[in-house]
């Protein structure tokens, strides 16, 4: 039996047969991974205050369908994968299928049981003729004879579980409600009678018509007098107010009762007077919590984080996403709009999106699509400090002229100068994976260019002179060649934002509105891959691949729903093959899990073919590639023989070869006649068009 989640749910709730749960018992010993996903469902099935999924939620992990097919084995096994993969993403995912498994165990596991004359009443509703039968069910029974309603002789009637009786114990909270109401009208009703003090009618009730001293204020001491005689016993009331001639040898001033007691036989008072004891006096006046000399409490200041956490920039664009990685949490969240940026972050900007972020130093830089940078601490100099791993990115000036920015562009290092207000710099970081190399020889070749599209630019590399790239001009780095300065030429066509297609656009606003600053972008991102709309579908899977999650986009090579799209998740993989090593990784092990019988030949078809391979023979291999039987292979063929020649033959891959036999002739023919090659011999660096200036003089300043 293999180790599934719905395996895992299945033995967790004790549904197997013995050997089948003593062999996956086994098997969930031996994985660490299984012993602590255990764990985790065992944990979020009981916490309180956990989220359950909106039921009308649309998405793989939100639909309440595709839980009810997932868990009656009737989900189709190409999303089975996806829908497990969101279940461990997400703690309430998790727990809704496993308390949903529990719960069908608990309901199925037990079959209903129907008293019969609750079915002869449930057959007899409507019916005249089963009238009396009915009467016979209805009948009380006589009190003496009061025992548990039985379905039989000897079976007793479902009862409700002790899991669904929990919270309704009735009486109790109506008779809690109803000693409170007693409490508070008692309460209003003794405070109507007099204040809570000695004077209190109750009080002298207690105190046998004498007020009972509660808090006694203290004691004035009267002034010295002559002793007088002894007085004769007189029972004198206490709230004395004004001496007697004849027992009091002077006037007392008039004083609040005091705790007078005299000699007399037991009181009716409780225990005899004392001196004021801790509990009753009152509290001695202390000075009130207001403003006073005191010193005043130091000034918590804001945490300062740590000297490799600076805040360095803030984030810029509310409609445009920039994800950033939270290692504390291993998950990829979206930055909110106005977002303080500090230093050692790592920032992805998606495809087709263009995230700003302006720089303490009064630069400002745009993400033009698909692009990773990192915020270092600020140079000795002042300077913002970027490193940028790969992308596309546009750097101005906030409104000032001579702003300046440290630049580590794949290990070219160097401080840019905007000289001019207006001086705007083009910058695209790659790393060229040339057609037909062995990844395994060694890292592509990094590949730097510097673009001034207007106004003044100086450069300053490490350890060489400063140099100025005029207007239009690029200066150029490949691998360790020399730099050189290249131009003029035509600013390049990313650097508008109307380079993006119209369904691009439309696609990126769907996306935008749907992923959440709350959410992990990569279960959002997910859930959009089920959209009914292809583009939306398409965007999603090269959004993922930006984050190293390639099972949507190799997916989508076999899908003919996507035939429009192809083109782009080809180039999206590709160049995960070249942007680092744990793209790489990652695209290779996925290819390996999910096509391990041809991961051989797409990987020969993502790495492409040279000049050389091509007349050696590979171009008859690629054609014949084109007849496989398998879709995704069919589509990497047929998308390199496009790059390579530009043409199409009228050949669809989305379709059987048997129905494509004169398209598949027409490449045969190209093949035997070695026209099947590149017209240009492939680059590192793109190709510039020559420039064209308007009649004016004037360049527009890119957006």
């Amino acid at each position: 039996m293999r180790l599934t989640l719905r395996t895992m749910l299945a033995w967790l709730d004790n549904v197997l047969d013995p050997a089948d749960a003593e062999l996956l018992g086994k098997k969930i010993d031996e994985s660490t991974f299984a012993t602590d996903l255990v764990q985790k469902i065992r944990t979020v099935t009981k916490k309180v205050r956990m989220n359950a999924p909106k039921l009308d939620g649309k998405g793989l992990g939100s639909d309440a369908n595709t839980v009810a097919e997932y868990l009656d084995s009737e989900l189709p096994q190409d999303r089975v994968g996806d829908f497990e993969r969101v279940c461990l993403e997400s703690d309430a995912h998790l727990a809704e299928v496993a308390c949903t498994h529990q719960v069908l165990t608990i309901v199925l596991g037990k079959a209903a049981e129907v008293p019969p004359q609750l079915r002869d009443r449930v057959y007899a509703l409507g019916t005249g003729e089963r009238s009396t039968p009915v009467a016979k069910a209805a009948a009380p029974r006589p009190a003496s004879t009061a025992q548990p309603a039985t379905a039989g002789d000897d079976q007793p009637l479902a009862e409700v579980p002790d899991y669904l009786r929990s919270g309704r114990k009735e009486g109790v909270g109506k008779w809690i409600a109803v000693a409170v109401a007693v409490v508070l009208l008692l309460a209003i009703g003794l405070r109507l009678l007099g204040p809570f003090d000695g004077s209190h009618p109750i009080a002298k009730l207690l105190g046998g018509g004498q007020p009972v001293v509660i808090n006694p204020p203290p004691v004035i001491p009267a002034p010295p007098v002559p002793t007088p005689p002894p007085p004769v016993p007189v029972e004198v009331p206490p709230p004395m107010s004004e001496g007697d001639g004849d027992s009091a040898p002077m006037p007392m001033p008039p004083v609040e009762p005091m705790p007078v007691r005299p000699a007399v036989p037991a009181p009716p008072v409780d225990p005899p007077a004392t001196p004021p004891v801790e509990p009753g006096p009152m509290p001695v006046p202390t000075p009130a919590p207001v403003p006073t000399p005191i010193p005043a409490p130091p000034i918590v200041a804001e945490p300062k984080p740590p000297a490799d956490e600076v805040k360095v920039a803030s984030f810029l664009s509310d409609e445009q996403i920039l994800a950033h990685f939270v290692a504390a949490d291993g998950e990829w969240l979206r930055l909110p709009p106005r977002a303080i940026l500090t230093s050692g972050m790592r920032l992805v900007a998606l495809p087709t999106f263009r995230p700003q972020v302006a720089l303490a130093s009064g630069v400002q830089i745009t993400l033009a699509g698909d692009s990773a940078v990192r915020l270092d601490p600020p140079g000795e100099s002042g300077a913002s400090r970027l490193s940028v791993e790969y992308g596309r990115l546009l750097v101005v000036t906030a409104g000032g002229a001579g702003a300046q920015v440290e630049l580590d562009l794949a290990g070219v290092q160097g401080l840019a100068t905007l000289i001019d207000a207006d001086s705007v710099l083009a910058i695209q970081v790659k790393r060229y994976l040339a057609p037909g190399v062995d990844l395994k020889a060694g890292p592509p070749i990094p590949v730097v260019e510097i673009f001034t599209t207007s106004g003044r630019v100086a450069w300053h590399e490490a350890g060489q002179e400063r140099v100025e790239i005029p207007p239009h001009h690029v200066r150029v780095y490949v691998g360790a060649d020399p730099a050189e300065t290249l131009g003029p030429f035509a600013s390049p066509e990313w650097i508008d934002a109307k380079s993006i297609t119209p369904i691009d656009r439309e696609s990126s606003l769907v996306l935008e509105e749907a992923l959440a600053a709350d959410r992990p972008l990569v279960l959002s991102l997910l859930e959009k891959t089920q959209d009914r709309r292809v583009n939306v579908r398409a965007l999603a899977a090269r959004c993922l691949a930006a984050l190293d999650q390639f099972d949507s986009a190799l997916k989508e090579l076999s899908d003919q729903r996507q035939y429009s799209f192809w083109a782009g998740e080809f180039a999206a993989l590709r160049h995960a093959l070249a942007r680092s090593e744990t793209s790489r990784t990652a695209l290779l092990e996925t290819l390996e899990r999910l096509r391990p019988a041809e991961a051989a030949e797409i990987e020969t078809l993502l790495v492409g073919y040279s000049s050389d391979q091509l007349v050696s023979g590979s171009a008859s291999e690629l054609v014949k590639m084109l007849e496989h039987d398998q879709m995704d292979v069919r589509v990497l063929a047929f998308q390199n023989l496009f790059a390579i020649t530009g043409a199409m033959e009228f050949y669809r891959p989305d379709r059987k070869p048997e129905d494509q036999k004169p398209a598949i002739a027409n490449w045969k023919d190209r093949a035997a006649k070695g026209t099947i090659n590149y017209k240009s011999p492939p680059s590192p660096i793109d190709a510039y068009k020559p420039l064209d200036k308007p009649a004016d003089g004037t360049v527009p300043r890119p957006t």
